[in-house]
């Protein structure tokens, strides 16, 4: 697998004029926490791809568990993805900060 490599802003990274790319396991990475990270009607070509963040997760009543839930199955229907192991959600003020253990074809990722 190959990706666009992108920076901790999620910009593009160009060396000496031209496009990055990630392969393998950082590739594989940095694609689940963008997948993660994809609010629903964000890709405008694909506006049902993403976590429908205002109808599935805010102001539902589900809990922690729902929520692992959700980011569980955006996880796992990453192609390279077998399967993940741990998923820990933590709040810190109005941002959830989601840390994950996955199997993948690459061997294991900790995200």
């Amino acid at each position: 697998m190959k990706t666009v490599f992108l920076d901790e802003n999620n910009n593009i990274v160009l060396k000496a004029g031209n496009i990055q790319l990630k392969d393998g396991i950082e590739a594989l990475a940095q694609d689940i926490k963008t997948r993660v990270g994809l609010y629903r009607g964000e890709n405008r070509f694909d506006i049902t791809e993403g976590i429908d963040f205002d109808n599935e997760v805010l102001g539902k009543f589900g809990g922690v568990e729902y929520y692992r839930q959700i980011i569980r199955n955006r996880i796992e229907d990453a192609q390279e993805v077998e399967g993940v192991k741990r998923i820990t959600l933590e709040k810190i003020g109005t941002q959830l900060k989601v840390t994950a253990d996955i199997k993948s074809i690459y061997g294991d990722v900790a995200l």
